[in-house]
């Protein structure tokens, strides 16, 4: 007996994905290339909300492989590219929403570059309303977008632009090198760690700017605070596991208090929600740069006391 073959495999992990889940599972399904020559596979890494109503809902439109306890990024990457039937592999997120022209444009890198993986554009979603935190993130260090002005050069990419939201290889290359590191968990850096481990073997990526996905615009001071102690717990881990890939060496040297971090990291959240209130009554020039100050105290606060707990932890 044979079993079919296709073109490309779409996997993507599902966990705690809100309202965006349809929205990304319609959008990889209304592409422009033929739905007979690609699968999606949807890991449901032990959602606690409405998530596998919504993928039972597709029926065979998808192929559904449920956890019954949280694995983390990496491992349900593995276990659904285990079961993968595609030539390629595209990973996405459930927040993120495809472009029409996604796969077509993946498969085109493929074409000129064999045997090296393809990253895309990501931006912000086409009709999401843009907050003052948004525009702070935009214009900060704490979130990273591809574009074609980050990237001098698009045949030769540093792994340090590997982001698991828009990336695609081919599956042999990623059994090669030994897939996600399952150690990182719960997934932070897991992409630019498997970035490194691509280039180490000289493996090349490439970047295609056509090849876009519109990552959801719902991003809060309070919730970006709990992700960047999250970060900065990750970023001992990936340490102590590949220390070539980032230098924390100055991370590693400041000591401070985790009372202290505490205080400030809920001190300037206070703050922010505190002049996000002002601004929104005055729109002063005056109080935005202000406020944008405090995000960068605050998140910088945050990803400090992330780092300290983890790193006495050890």
């Amino acid at each position: 007996m044979t079993h079919k073959e296709y073109d490309m495999s779409i996997i993507l992990r599902v966990v705690r994905s809100g309202k965006n889940l349809k929205k990304s599972l319609n959008s990889l399904l209304d592409q422009t290339i033929k739905k007979e020559v690609y699968e999606i596979i949807a890991v449901d890494d032990a959602s606690k909300d409405n998530s596998a109503d919504i993928l039972r809902s597709y029926g065979d439109k998808l192929i559904v492989i449920k956890n019954d306890r949280p694995l983390g990024g990496p491992k349900c990457r593995n276990i659904a590219a285990k079961k993968a039937k595609g030539k390629i592999i595209l990973f996405t997120d459930v927040d993120c929403i495809a472009d029409e022209n996604l796969l077509k444009n993946h498969m085109m890198s493929h074409s000129i570059h064999e045997s090296s993986a393809v990253i895309g554009n990501i931006n912000w979603e086409k009709d999401g309303s843009k907050s003052l935190f948004l525009e702070f993130i935009e214009q900060s260090e704490f979130w990273v977008r591809q574009t074609a002005h980050d990237i001098s050069d698009p045949e030769n990419v540093s792994y340090l632009y590997t982001y698991g939201a828009n990336m695609s290889l081919p599956k042999k290359v990623f059994f090669s090198i030994g897939m996600a590191d399952e150690r990182i968990f719960p997934g932070y850096y897991s992409d630019t760690e498997l970035g490194y481990r691509l280039n180490k073997n000289g493996i090349k990526i490439v970047y295609n700017k056509d090849a876009k996905v519109f990552h959801s615009s719902d991003l809060n001071i309070s919730d970006f605070s709990k992700r960047m102690i999250a970060v900065g717990k990750a970023s001992v881990k990936l340490d102590s596991i590949n220390p070539k890939v980032f230098d924390f060496s100055n991370w590693k040297k400041e000591k401070s208090s985790i009372f202290k971090l505490m205080f400030q990291t809920k001190k300037y959240l206070f703050i922010a929600f505190f002049l996000q209130f002002f601004e929104g009554l005055y729109h002063n020039e005056n109080l935005r740069k202000c406020l944008f100050e405090v995000y960068k105290k605050q998140l910088d606060y945050s990803f400090r006391l992330g780092f300290q707990r983890a790193l006495q932890a050890k």
